[in-house]
């Protein structure tokens, strides 16, 4: 009987990975990578939250910031970012005056949309939502990062160049 059991626990970890096209590791990876992106969020670790952030949304937050200020540097703005400096914090408290995390953490249902070989989605139904948000990932270097430009800033912000 233990066999049998068993054998039917491979067979549906088998069956999820052929049906959805992702392994249970591979969609914890993603789930892990958005929920440490939010709890760093929420507990103000600034660093952090830039290290999970994608390329493309680290661009597109640069870009945005540099655009507006006409004495800032593109090098001296990065390393503020990497190092959760002055400008970093001030940039995140502001989006967290309209943002609150714990909608996401604990007031949320999550759900794996779909996982390829550099890219997922995950969906987030706020409870008081009619519709979910679907929150794009990337693999970048071996890790998944959050697309936060991608999935939520205007097409105009991913328009950018280097900083």
């Amino acid at each position: 009987m233990k066999d049998l059991v068993l054998k039917w626990i491979i067979w549906a970890l088998l069956l999820q990975g052929v049906v959805y096209g992702y392994t249970l590791q591979q969609a914890n990876n993603v789930l892990d990578t958005a929920n440490n992106f939010f709890v760093c969020m929420k507990k103000r670790q600034y660093k952090k939250v830039w290290f999970y952030l994608s390329n493309t949304s680290k661009k597109a937050i640069l870009s945005s910031i540099l655009k507006r200020s006409k004495k800032l540097k593109s090098k001296t703005l990065t390393q503020d970012f990497e190092n959760g400096g002055k400008i970093a914090r001030a940039y995140w408290d502001a989006y967290l005056r309209y943002f609150n995390p714990d909608t996401v953490l604990n007031e949320s249902q999550w759900g794996i949309v779909s996982i390829k070989e550099k890219t997922a989605i995950i969906s987030i139904k706020y409870k008081k939502a009619p519709k979910p948000i679907y929150l794009k990932l990337f693999k970048e270097n071996g890790k998944w990062k959050v697309g936060l430009a991608e999935t939520f800033f205007k097409s105009y912000y991913l328009n950018i160049s280097s900083p």
